[in-house]
């Protein structure tokens, strides 16, 4: 860790390293060790970030395969959900893809540090109130830039932070010019479905992970 002397740094990594002692799943980054000065030892993730991995990448990868990547996303989260651990930091730079193209999370760190406003839900931005139903948001976000674009577009491109805290206000004042990312018919039917409804200003009425990985597996059998 480059700056662990300094004490936001420290305590970001001291909650990863609690929450990722937490954890035992395929999708989730495996914590080997730490050192001495609290440094973490992780398993070796050797295709980088997805966001690194997809611009890299010359030629088209399927949607189904896209999807794919973001169902091992929804499983790791989901792990994290059946065990009361907010992610709190999710966006395509803590999701890691291994040799077999299979996604990992990383970075876990909780509601007690901020997110990407990019990657963050209403409540989050304006009211610092991080859960579960957060980081379903930042799940579809994550959801859009990977399947939508394959990477090469971030979320709200053309908004400065000041944009993102005023369209936030207008979502929370359920304005009709607040602006969320659009899922098109790329996406099968099943899934936009859920995955829209994952920007829902109520935080309680989003989809659980669980519920997310239903449609997303169902996807997956019928392509089977």
């Amino acid at each position: 860790m480059k700056d662990r002397h300094n004490p936001h740094a420290r305590s970001a990594l001291m909650d990863e390293i609690k929450m990722l002692s937490l954890t035992n799943h395929p999708h989730v980054v495996q914590l080997l060790a730490t050192d001495e000065n609290n440094g973490l030892i992780l398993e070796l993730v050797t295709n980088g970030n997805v966001r690194e991995y997809l611009r890299m990448e010359r030629i088209q990868i399927p949607i189904a395969k896209l999807l794919s990547i973001c169902a091992d996303v929804c499983e790791g989260m989901r792990h994290l959900e059946s065990i009361g651990v907010i992610h709190g930091h999710l966006t395509p730079n803590n999701i890691l893809i291994d040799e077999s193209m299979r996604a990992k999370i990383s970075s876990p760190r909780g509601p007690a540090h901020h997110a990407q406003l990019r990657y963050s839900a209403p409540e989050s931005i304006l009211k610092n109130s991080f859960s579960s139903h957060s980081d379903v948001w930042a799940f579809a976000v994550c959801c859009w830039e990977i399947a939508e674009t394959s990477c090469t577009k971030i979320p709200f491109e053309s908004f400065s932070n000041a944009d993102l805290v005023t369209n936030a206000q207008r979502m929370l004042n359920g304005q009709d010019n607040a602006v969320v990312p659009l899922f098109t018919e790329c996406i099968p039917r099943g899934v936009r479905d859920v995955l829209v409804r994952c920007f829902d200003v109520e935080p309680q009425s989003r989809p659980l992970f669980a519920h997310i990985s239903y449609f997303m597996s169902k996807y997956h059998t019928s392509l089977d």
